[in-house]
């Protein structure tokens, strides 16, 4: 993965469309795609994660500023990726458990 070249698009299209719902996919689609790089090929290093956590932050971020409809559309994509990194390391799933409950606290 090239992670600069992926975060440059995300900021391409930020500047070129601005669509909030255009850039919450490209967000969600970059911590997806590193995470099943990661459970493909194995662990990666720990800046790999930290780019992924940092977007992953972004995008829940982004979606608070979005109506409820939309954060209801989202939250099982935002829960399934926070499941899908249970057996990978550097402390990547701890942290976006952390974020996706500080956002969605369990009730």
């Amino acid at each position: 993965m090239q992670i600069a070249k992926a975060k440059k698009a995300i900021a391409d299209y930020t500047k070129a469309a601005g669509e909030p719902k255009g850039i919450l996919e490209l967000m969600l689609f970059f911590v997806e795609t590193g995470t099943k790089f990661t459970v493909n090929c194995g662990d990666m290093f720990e800046e790999f994660y930290l780019a992924l956590e940092r977007m992953y932050d972004k995008a829940l971020d982004l979606l608070l500023t979005m109506d409820e409809e939309a954060i209801d559309e989202y939250y099982n994509r935002f829960e399934d990726i926070v499941t899908s990194t249970i057996n990978i390391g550097w402390g990547y799933h701890d942290a976006l458990d952390e974020m996706f409950h500080n956002v969605f606290p369990e009730e």
